[in-house]
């Protein structure tokens, strides 16, 4: 089903020759926040992004490199 109906989504771009940024679900929904956080997530978990605590990375850039 869902093979399907994304099939049936790239179909629809390239027959009415769609040229922008589109965003496809097949179900649910979430925000734009959700979507990046999910997208960290699994960077982590791949080992793509590291795993940085962002009060830990502000510190630094501001304290270490702005003296």
């Amino acid at each position: 089903m869902l093979i399907d109906n994304l099939a049936r989504f790239c179909g629809n771009c390239v027959r009415k020759k769609w040229s922008a940024i589109y965003h496809w679900s097949n179900a649910g929904k979430c925000t734009w926040y959700e979507f990046a956080q999910e997208i960290k997530t699994q960077g982590i978990a791949l080992g793509l992004l590291p795993r940085v605590n962002l009060f830990t990375a502000y510190y630094i850039r501001t304290i270490c490199f702005y003296r």
